[in-house]
């Protein structure tokens, strides 16, 4: 009788520490699809420092995760972490994506644009991959150019069922501040 007493005991534990481990996996595996899946929406409604983009900086980093609806005009690639937007009537697309560390921003004039992990703005070629000069950049300009060039996708991504706002922002925060 003691030994049934034991053994009831240990499958009660054993299955209240199954259950325990079970219930907190799945919690976490619930927040991080929900951190990455909204990041977009989250990083639209952060704090953070003037011309850090972090809305911009989450649809890239997170682009696999997030609601890249189909687009006429917009291309997606989630290996390489690159949006393509050829929307615009003049033709000539625009890109924007990962790019050594930082961003790579590409305008319709073939002008080439590289950020940093920040969002500052490193150096920029022109289509003859000469060196233009930083002082004669417009960088708000230019970041206002990848807003409109990703707008179709920054428009979409919808409100969050469960709002984890206080759990993201505790996360990245300090990273865009």
């Amino acid at each position: 009788m003691k030994l049934l007493k034991v053994v009831i005991a240990v499958i009660i534990v054993v299955v209240s520490l199954g259950l325990v481990v079970f219930i907190g996996a799945s919690m976490y595996a619930v927040t991080t699809i929900n951190l990455l899946s909204n990041s977009v929406y989250y990083a639209q409604r952060m704090p953070h420092k003037e011309g850090t983009e972090p809305d911009l900086v989450m649809l890239i980093e997170n682009m696999g995760e997030i609601y890249t609806p189909k687009i006429e005009g917009i291309r997606y690639d989630d290996g390489a972490k690159f949006i393509e937007n050829s929307i615009d009537s003049s033709g000539n697309p625009t890109s924007f994506g990962e790019f050594d560390g930082g961003y790579g921003y590409s305008d319709k004039n073939d002008v080439s644009y590289k950020f940093d992990k920040n969002f500052e703005l490193e150096w920029t070629l022109d289509k003859e991959y000469k060196e233009i000069d930083l002082a004669t950049i417009d960088e708000t300009k230019i970041k206002g150019e990848i807003r409109e060039t990703l707008k179709p996708i920054l428009d979409v991504q919808s409100k969050p069922v469960v709002n984890l706002q206080w759990l993201f922002n505790m996360k990245y925060q300090d990273r865009f501040n």
